[in-house]
């Protein structure tokens, strides 16, 4: 089996090799490709996989032009974001038990290929900090929660799950 969890980019350097990252950017930061395009992946200094994405959990061309940041937001509320609300719309989109399956299925796969000693946490990864109400964290763990899939904001410092 495996674990949920959502952190952002920069945590990434903490995370151990059981922590799968997994890019749900529109755009990830080219060290997170180590520099050769976005199909690249590779194991970093801490042996953890690096580069890995979820293409269903991109937020979609429906979503383009619909945020406009923090900064210059109109709503200052997530609830009334259209961005997010499209997002949603997005996610409850995607055959969750097929979603499931392929998680399951690659957690075996990279268990073994990875040689980890614990479950895999796979950890979906977005740009904004936890502490910024404006992101698509709080649509993927309701999305997550709603299907009764236990996932939480991934705490630092980093703690074991087990």
């Amino acid at each position: 089996m495996f674990q949920v969890a959502i952190s952002y980019f920069y945590q990434i350097r903490y995370f151990r090799p059981y922590m799968i990252p997994v890019s749900t950017a529109v755009w990830d930061p080219k060290w997170y490709h180590e520099f050769y395009g976005s199909d690249h992946c590779f194991i970093d200094k801490n042996h953890v996989i690096n580069g890995l994405r979820m293409p269903c959990l991109v937020p979609g061309d429906t979503c383009k032009g619909l945020c406009s940041g923090l900064i210059e937001c109109q709503s200052r509320n997530p609830a009334e974001c259209d961005f997010l609300k499209v997002y949603r719309k997005q996610l409850e989109g995607i055959p969750f038990d097929a979603f499931i399956a392929n998680l399951e299925k690659n957690a075996v796969l990279l268990t073994n290929k990875l040689h980890l000693l614990q479950e895999p946490l796979y950890v979906f990864i977005v740009y904004e900090k936890y502490d910024n109400p404006c992101s698509e964290r709080a649509a993927l763990l309701d999305w997550f929660r709603s299907h009764r899939l236990d996932a939480n904001e991934l705490q630092y410092p980093i703690r074991d799950f087990y």
